[in-house]
């Protein structure tokens, strides 16, 4: 066994961080014996989120339900029945603020009930990972601690990986497992691996810790790619890349699907199950916007007066999301006579005649629109083997001296 698997099935033992993610489940066996008061907290000066919690055996008496202060309207609306339905999670149902004694909730019984074991399922949004720390008390006695848990995971994996060049990866890991996800995204993308080195990382953790929370470490770090969609939820985010693009051709008609979109519709015929987002691609000419920035500030000042969210701060590219949808980026370029420049791929490879005006196609049944040769489009962006999947594939994101011209610097 390698050190990265030994690594790998030392954080399988703490299955348990997984609640961190969204929508993780979190199940304490309690001790025997009847208990009075079930009490969660957090020891940092986050407010305390659940979905739902779930006791076994159900007591014939629901416990009275008391927290350290309810956020907003959370405590008009609270519906104890909705809370301790386990199964049937519905949203966000207690949502403490942090009062003087931290942030907490009980559960008191009116009188001394069996209970042994205690389930807790986690929002399922961003705010997910704010319950770290959770502490569990029965009748005032600890019998869980989530920020040791952290610590002995974080200790247990440096020591495994000490003397070896692993050592750094040990740290990314113990992020991943706590759920800082874009902490340990960062940290890895920083690090120089050898190239099989993190692409055996990213498999193993995706495999044997990520799968379980719907995750996959993909190129963006890990994020719930297509692979755990479900259609209905393709579908619709199709259906919303194509209003955003819509959107944009009040701009310019030169928009349409590009990069690994296009691989989704040409070779796949669904979105790429190793992705996690949809790419749009637009074309200005110079007297619209002569720089890429001019070109993304166009972009964003346009979407955000029709109510989009838009965010990043990239040489050539924006998220984009509306309602509640995940993001889509949005990629500016600029034409240049007979080629256009857009970042990232190689300049002066991509013609007008090979992408406008854009041909109609369909992805899961959705009309999409691609790039006018999109045959050729893939050949030039990603070489004459781009019909065989690359999950590793990463464009070269580096403006460097072949893009400076058309990037605005800041002042000095």
């Amino acid at each position: 066994m390698t050190t990265l698997e030994r690594l790998v099935g030392i954080a399988e033992q703490y299955a348990d961080l997984a609640f961190l993610g969204r929508g993780g489940v979190l199940r304490v066996p309690l001790p025997d014996g009847p208990v009075s008061t079930l009490r969660l907290e957090l020891p940092t000066d986050e407010p305390l989120r659940l979905q739902s919690i779930g006791l076994t055996p159900r007591p014939h008496m629901p416990p009275a339900i008391a927290v350290s202060e309810w956020n907003a309207w959370h405590g008009e609306r609270f519906s104890g029945a909705r809370l301790l339905d386990f199964d049937n999670p519905s949203g966000v149902v207690l949502h403490t603020r942090v009062g003087a004694g931290g942030s907490w909730a009980e559960l008191r019984f009116a009188e001394p009930t069996d209970v042994r074991e205690l389930a807790l399922r986690n929002v399922d949004n961003e705010n997910a990972r704010c319950d770290s720390g959770l502490r569990v008390l029965a009748d005032g006695v600890l019998v869980y601690d989530g920020a040791a848990r952290e610590a002995e995971l974080t200790a247990a994996l440096i020591t495994c990986a000490e003397g070896t060049s692993l050592e750094p990866l040990a740290v990314v890991l113990a992020d991943t497992m706590a759920a800082d996800y874009e902490k340990a995204r960062k940290t890895f993308d920083g690090l120089d691996l050898e190239p099989d080195v993190g692409t055996q990382f990213r498999a193993l953790v995706s495999q044997r810790v990520l799968a379980a929370r719907e995750l996959q470490w993909t190129i963006h770090g890990p994020m719930r790619s297509f692979s755990f969609w479900s259609e209905q939820e393709k579908r619709d985010y199709i259906a919303h890349t194509m209003r955003v693009l819509e959107d944009l051709r009040a701009l310019t008609p030169n928009v349409c699907l590009g990069f690994g979109s296009v691989l989704a519709v040409v070779r796949d015929h669904e979105p790429i199950p190793h992705d996690d987002d949809l790419d749009i691609i637009i074309g200005f000419e110079p007297d619209q916007a002569p720089t890429l920035t001019a070109a993304t500030r166009l972009v964003g000042e346009h979407l955000r007066a029709l109510g989009y969210q838009v965010s990043g701060r990239y040489v050539a590219h924006r998220h984009v999301t509306k309602d509640g949808m995940p993001n889509v980026d949005v990629f500016s370029g600029i034409f240049e006579g007979d080629t256009i420049a857009w970042y990232p791929g190689r300049r002066g490879s991509l013609t007008r005649s090979m992408m406008f005006p854009p041909s109609s196609a369909s992805l899961l049944d959705v009309p999409v629109l691609l790039p006018h040769e999109p045959e050729q489009y893939l050949e030039q962006v990603y070489g004459p083997s781009w019909r065989v999947p690359d999950p590793g594939f990463q464009h070269t994101w580096d403006a460097g001296a072949n893009y400076q011209d058309l990037v605005e610097q800041p002042p000095a």
